[in-house]
């Protein structure tokens, strides 16, 4: 249903003008506590998509990469455990979920104690 709206050929698709990287880093900094990359493998390039962490706060690791439930599974050479890898060298805060692209919700997520640095960095920057 997602796609059949909003893909390219669906009647509510609108093209949206996608501004740089660094002035999306910048707006997104000056509205919110924590700035994060999702679903890094869902990405045509995932090397040049884990490139740009370093400049983040927050890595999107779990994720439903498995392809089950309308996810596109992801093909190349690298796979969650590089995810994890990036996030831990550049020290970032690790999320996750299953957003909206498939028509399950809630199928991936962090446990309260994954999640309790990213609730910290968020009341931190109240």
């Amino acid at each position: 249903m997602f796609d059949e709206l909003i893909d390219e050929d669906g009647p509510c698709y609108v093209p949206r003008a996608v501004p740089s990287f660094e002035r999306g880093r910048e707006l997104l900094a000056g509205a919110c506590a924590v700035v994060g990359l999702a679903h890094p493998l869902r990405y045509p390039d995932p090397e040049a998509a884990l490139a740009l962490t370093p400049t983040l706060d927050a890595l999107e690791v779990h994720y439903p990469y498995d392809g089950a439930r309308g996810y596109r599974k992801p093909t190349g050479a690298f796979d969650v455990a590089d995810v994890e890898r990036v996030a831990e060298r550049h020290d970032l805060l690790v999320t996750g979920g299953s957003d909206a692209h498939g028509e399950i919700l809630g199928t991936t997520g962090l446990s309260a104690a994954a999640f309790a640095p990213v609730r910290d960095a968020l009341e931190g920057a109240v």
